[in-house]
């Protein structure tokens, strides 16, 4: 992890406990940008910690520069690379999570995806039953307009009889 491979000398005076409770107080109160540039202060040997923390904020819903990708390769770098540290379980987990919050991001995105084809579908099928409808109309009136001619027809036809007939 670049930057967490030196010591800043003007950190000596606090305890690296003092630091550790200094960063998660800037992540508590959504100074982002404070407790990054601290997380990068941190000594090698605290790498498992400068990880952690620097998943936490890259993580954090509050933070605009947030990257659930690069918090998630913070996270399995304690896993891969820091497997005995007391952080390597709640990183573990923190991959699980992350892994599956990106599958059901995806999932989501597909959902959205097939959504919106559907709807373009419906309108289609609904622009195609309305055209059908209007073309059903038009041939009930084609329709009625032949009963009618056939009718006054067959009233002709009637009316030519009964004058054969009465000559």
């Amino acid at each position: 992890m670049t930057g967490c491979t030196h010591w800043n000398p003007g950190y000596h005076q606090a305890s690296r406990e003092d630091l550790m409770v200094t960063i998660r107080a800037y992540i508590r109160h959504q100074k982002f940008k404070t407790a990054l540039e601290m997380i990068e202060q941190l000594p090698f040997d605290m790498e498992d910690q400068a990880l952690f923390q620097k998943g936490i904020v890259l993580a954090s819903t509050g933070n605009p520069d947030r990257d659930k990708e690069k918090a998630l390769a913070c996270f399995q770098a304690v896993v891969h690379q820091h497997p005995v540290s007391r952080l390597y379980n709640p990183s573990f987990l923190f991959v699980m999570l992350l892994n599956d919050a990106f599958a059901k991001q995806k999932r989501t995105e597909e959902l959205i995806k097939q959504n919106h084809e559907l709807k373009g579908w419906n309108r289609t099928l609904k622009e195609k039953n309305d055209l059908f409808k209007i073309m059903v109309k038009k041939k009930d009136q084609e329709i009625k307009r032949l009963q009618d001619e056939v009718n006054e027809l067959k009233s002709q036809l009637q009316q030519f009889k009964a004058i054969d007939l009465g000559k």
